[in-house]
Order: structure tokens, then sequence, then C-alpha cells
């Protein structure tokens, strides 16, 4: 499967689901989301960061990237 680079229409909706402090496309804050390479996959800086805090956001996020056909990758889970 392909998936498309994410575009400020993206972050928009991304930002429409979550508000403006929560999602990013700051080259400052995604480059703080680098993590280490895994399992021999190289690691990327992301396209944009969004921070979820409701089940009903995160279901929201998916649904939109699966029909726009955007990768997605999670880290940083707390409890």
């Amino acid at each position: 499967m392909s998936y498309k680079m994410p575009t400020e229409k993206d972050l928009e909706a991304m930002i429409g689901i979550v508000g403006k402090e929560y999602a990013s496309n700051n080259k400052a804050i995604t480059a703080s989301y680098l993590t280490k390479a895994v399992m021999g996959l190289e690691s990327q800086i992301p396209d944009i960061v969004v921070r979820p805090k409701y089940v009903e956001e995160i279901r929201k996020i998916l649904v939109y990237c699966s029909q726009e056909k955007i990768a997605v990758s999670t880290d940083h889970f707390s409890v």
C-alpha cells in the first residue's frame, strides 16, 4: 500500500480534531519526536505531530488518516 505525505489540509483537519495546541508540523516540535530505529527500520522525523487526549479524538484521527491514505505511527504513550 502506498501512503501520501500529509499536506496543510491534513494538518488543518488534525487541528480541527484536537485543537491548535495539540497538532503541529513545526520542525522544532516534530524533531523532538524522533525515535530510535527498531528492528532494522530507519527512523524518521514525523511530518505532523498530533497529541489526542480522548479516545474519540484517536478514532477520528485514524478514520481520517485511513480515508486519506496517511501513515500513522504511535509513540510516547503515557497513562
